[in-house]
């Protein structure tokens, strides 16, 4: 008996079809698995040039947050420094001064004491601040920012040189025994020294301030 099985033929086999184009069908499964991982290979690369480059984009942004915020504390220890300063010279001794002998004397004590817990951290504070913003400027920012730092550096010279002399003589002034004209004489050259520190700390903070203005 015959069988009905017919067996399977390949596309060599079949009538009409040329070896050349059987081959070609064969071809075309790997010719495309091929271009799909080239494709995938590529993809990556691709993305790990762009983790790259955010990285390196990321640097500079980082470098520029870091400046603004040295300069910021510059600004903003200069500004607190010279308001405080401001505020001693044109508010609180004027008006001390219209206080009888011994309660001025007691009074200039007490706010001497309250001053001393400050303006030193204040002073090297805005100095040291204005130094570091100007290590980190460029051309005439830099130049500025620097000479803000010698501002706060003459101030800080009268201070040492000018007011502390005074300032001890004030701790130890006997308010029931000691000369109110003497005394005086000892507040005015005070508030001359103060004047100067004055003019220096408000040239610092105008100057700190332009130097950082158009970051």
């Amino acid at each position: 008996m015959r069988s009905n099985t017919i067996a399977p033929t390949s596309d060599s086999s079949r009538p009409g079809l040329p070896p050349l184009v059987a081959g070609v069908r064969r071809e075309v499964p790997r010719t495309c698995d091929d271009r799909a991982a080239r494709s995938s290979a590529r993809a990556s690369q691709e993305q790990a040039v762009r983790r790259t480059s955010t990285r390196i984009d990321d640097r500079p942004a980082a470098r520029q947050a870091a400046m603004k915020g040295r300069s910021f504390t510059a600004v903003f220890l200069s500004g607190l420094l010279t308001g405080s300063e401001l505020t001693s010279w044109g508010v609180v001794h004027p008006t001390l001064r219209k206080l009888d002998h011994a309660e001025q004397v007691r009074a200039e004590k007490l706010i001497y004491r309250r001053f001393a817990s400050v303006d030193p951290f204040l002073q090297t504070g805005a100095l040291a601040a204005c130094l570091v913003a100007a290590a980190r400027l460029r051309g005439r920012d830099a130049a500025l920012a620097l000479a803000a730092g010698s501002s706060y550096a003459a101030m800080l010279a009268v201070t040492l040189a000018g007011n502390m002399p005074v300032n001890l003589r004030v701790f130890g002034w006997d308010d029931q025994h000691g000369d109110p004209e003497e005394w005086q004489r000892l507040r005015r050259r005070w508030d001359r020294l103060h004047t100067a520190r004055i003019v220096l700390d408000t040239a610092g903070f105008a100057l700190i301030t332009l130097a950082t203005i158009d970051e």
